[in-house]
């Protein structure tokens, strides 16, 4: 196990790897002493306390895995999603130093023609566009079997992940981004792409909130002489691409029959999203999904959300209407209506922790899918097995799988095409309750796409004076007396944002926020603590809580040792205090 490696074999590993020059790697062992360090934990902690090591490098080294870690003339630093193609890295270009985005088909697609007919679109589309509004696309790579399209690195947060980590936008703040995401369709528009799979996870925003489009894997060029199109309507067996929630009615028909008002219908249905974080048409099935479009009224968000300008509710029932002809033509059109009602406003996330959490969220899948490949292939032996033993003859071949089967489909985790042959020990084997799918009505099918999807168990803080609990549901929440809080209090003697309730993954933390009055863990104020079922919170010494996480037992022994090294840290503190300022 990787928590058992010794320092020796850690720093073996990280020789052999190469992530560190010679001259470097002798400096570092020297500097800090790390040959005398038993525990390869440690050493990793200190090398990526000290900027040497990234945690995405470290933990595969701790994995005893030191190969990988440089494709053709750069080095991965962190891991930035993954999705049905293949993984996505931050990488660093080993002569200037320069950060980049690299896109790189997984091992079991490889020989897939639909999947690299995809993602050869994909660079190919990505390549022909230039606009602060697109994500770009640099150049596309093979270095031996390992194909990989450079790509800009942006340090954001995909519109999907933002609703789920922090709620719908402001309509005002969601005009913005719309403006933005229609000014990068009107380039590729006029360059003669559709981009036809328009939804929040394919929209990235940053911190000033600049927003950018990408993956161009399913757009539609003008011109006969791109044949991966039709490759991969052949190979999937149908002539629908796209994503249910979001798709133009048209497009649901035939995918080649569109122009570029089927991103404009789109762009609706995400300005939908972004305003009421709801899909504007929810149903069990992607064939209802597809059907509600047409069939049922256009949703008002105003049902949901106070405070929207009717104007803008007409701009979205236009951009959201059923026949084309009598939707907003342009996506230029789209942001003159909107331009008026726009603002701009940074967005506030913590980039390090959205990692984490994709991090997380990709172990999850991988081990879903992992154990789904498992439960399919050991479902098939036992019917080969059966027809042997019925038949008192060998058990007959496997039928080769056709095109069809070999498509991965990835909703909410389930696995109903063909078993995935992702293997968490490869060294590139290769982010959401939003579901992606390409397929069309009856023949349903799907390729998994950038996917999120965190796993949260309920926090419950119960006052301890028996008022009404506080539950949250959520990765990140801050509670304070500011109206823009998750949590509202509204009391004086609470901070306008007085803490943060945060899951990583693993755990839920409190964290003060620098509050005037603190926080406090059974009787011990304290800047950062991992809760448990059990613990009594109190804010600004008054308010307390009773936490309980949904399926935590009470806490153990480690839990008191936790509480016991608490306690002599304040006792400590207390002494110095005394020693300081006198009694």
């Amino acid at each position: 196990m990787a928590t058992s490696q010794v320092g020796t074999d850690f720093l073996q590993l990280l020789e052999k790897s190469s992530l560190l020059t010679p001259d470097t790697f002798s400096s570092v062992v020297s500097e800090f002493g790390l040959r005398e360090v038993e525990n390869a934990k440690e050493i990793a902690e200190k090398l990526i306390s000290t900027g040497q090591l990234t945690k995405f490098q470290a933990d595969r080294l701790l994995a005893g895995r030191y190969r990988g870690f440089f494709i053709g003339e750069y080095k991965v630093l962190e891991l930035l999603g993954c999705g049905g193609m293949g993984w996505l890295y931050i990488a660093e270009h080993r002569k200037n130093g320069q950060r980049f985005a690299l896109k790189v088909l997984s091992e079991k697609h490889e020989h897939d023609p639909g999947m690299l007919a995809r993602f050869r679109l994909e660079a190919n589309a990505g390549a022909r566009l230039n606009h602060p509004n697109i994500v770009r696309t640099y150049q596309v790579q093979q270095t031996g079997h390992v194909s990989y399209v450079v790509m800009e690195f942006v340090e954001g947060i995909n519109l999907h992940e933002l609703n789920v980590l922090k709620g719908p936008r402001s309509w005002a703040q969601a005009c913005d981004m719309i403006c933005q995401g229609a000014e990068g369709l009107q380039h590729a528009h006029d360059l003669g792409l559709v981009h036809r799979d328009i939804k929040p996870s394919n929209l990235v925003v940053d911190h000033a909130g600049g927003t950018k489009i990408l993956d161009f894997g399913l757009a539609l060029m003008d011109g006969d002489e791109n044949d991966d199109e039709f490759s991969l309507a052949m190979i999937f067996g149908h002539d629908c691409l796209g994503t249910a929630d979001y798709m133009a009615p048209e497009q649901a028909r035939n995918s080649f029959d569109v122009d570029p008002r089927a991103d404009v219908y789109s762009l609706g249905a995400m300005f939908y999203y972004l305003l009421t974080g709801s899909v504007p048409f929810p149903a069990d099935t992607s064939s209802q999904k597809l059907a509600a479009h047409v069939e049922r009224p256009r949703p008002d968000p105003r049902q949901t959300i106070d405070g929207i300008p009717p104007e803008v509710v007409d701009i979205l029932h236009h951009m959201l209407a059923v026949k084309r002809e009598d939707r907003i033509t342009t996506a230029t059109g789209v942001r003159e209506a909107l331009e008026p009602f726009a603002v701009r406003k940074p967005v506030d996330f913590d980039f390090e922790h959205l990692l984490l959490l994709r991090a997380q969220d990709t172990k999850r899948r991988l081990k879903r899918v992992r154990q789904a490949a498992e439960s399919s292939k050991s479902a098939e032996d036992d019917r080969h097995e059966m027809g042997s033993t019925m038949s008192g003859v060998s058990a007959p071949q496997k039928k080769k799988n056709t095109p069809q089967q070999k498509v991965e489909t990835s909703v909410g985790g389930d696995t109903r095409a063909g078993k995935s042959e992702v293997s968490l020990d490869a060294p590139f084997s290769t982010t959401s309750s939003e579901e992606s799918f390409e397929a069309a009505p009856p023949k349903s099918m799907s390729i998994a796409t950038e996917h999120f999807e965190i796993l949260v168990p309920v926090l419950t803080l119960k006052p301890l004076d028996g008022g009404k609990p506080i539950q949250i549901d959520k990765p990140t929440a801050i509670l304070g007396r500011d109206p823009t809080c998750d949590v509202r209090l509204s009391f004086g003697f609470v901070s306008g944002k007085h803490c943060e309730f945060r899951f990583d993954g693993d755990r839920w933390e409190v964290i003060d926020n620098n509050s005037r009055n603190g926080v406090q863990i059974n009787g011990v104020r304290t800047k950062r603590w991992v809760l448990q079922t059990g613990d009594e919170l109190t804010i600004s010494q008054r308010l307390q809580y009773e936490a309980h996480v949904e399926g935590d037992a009470a806490p153990g022994s480690n839990r008191k040792l936790q509480y016991g090294i608490a306690a002599v840290m304040a006792m400590l503190t207390a002494i110095v205090l005394w020693l300081v300022f006198g009694p």
